[in-house]
């Protein structure tokens, strides 16, 4: 929707542009070859395509990468709360299957009940520099840990530690990954 709103922008900022000109160089197939690159360039995991139809321009995003990077990223997480469970003390994964459930908790809880976190707590927030957010994400861990079999925090500062350290070890996980995958 963004990129059919951003193209229809660009195509009638062209028109304007080109009122007195015979020939448009901007047509709209062009400029959705346009938006289709800037997307690629912008979203490197989901490639897109154009389809021409007889009145309009449809955008298609490949469902299979797209559910290949979910699979990746559900991997990668697994795997850092492994790595992670084995650096801090207090912070315990029993199995990889545990793991795996506790990846879905994660993102549940940093999608649903970490937003709210961050809004009760903005004054302390702004108070302290943005540093309190560390303590939101070590308190989102342990949420997590409470919800989840098998995922263990013994505490606030298990947690707080286990969230940055996951945060890093997760970040050279994916950075590793995406190499591997673009070659």
């Amino acid at each position: 929707m963004l990129l059919f709103s951003a193209y229809r922008i660009h195509s009638e900022r062209q028109r304007v542009e080109n009122r007195g000109q015979k020939r448009n160089p901007y047509s709209p197939a062009n400029c959705l070859k346009l938006a289709a690159r800037e997307w690629q360039i912008y979203n490197r995991q989901t490639p897109l395509w154009y389809v021409l139809n007889k009145e309009e321009y449809h955008l298609v995003i490949s469902v299979e990468t797209t559910m290949i990077h979910f699979l990746l990223t559900w991997l990668v997480t697994a795997v850092s709360l492994l790595i992670t469970a084995n650096i801090v003390n207090g912070f315990i994964v029993t199995n990889f299957t545990a793991a795996l459930i506790a990846a879905v908790v994660i993102g549940l809880v940093n999608a649903i009940i970490r937003p709210i976190l961050i809004v009760l707590t903005l004054p302390l927030t702004i108070l302290t520099l943005g540093l309190f957010l560390f303590v939101v994400n070590g308190i989102s861990i342990w949420i997590a840990s409470v919800l989840s079999p098998g995922f263990t925090v013994a505490g606030l500062l298990p947690g707080l530690l286990g969230s940055i350290v996951l945060t890093l070890v997760a970040g050279i996980i994916n950075f590793v990954v995406e190499r591997v995958v673009q070659s």
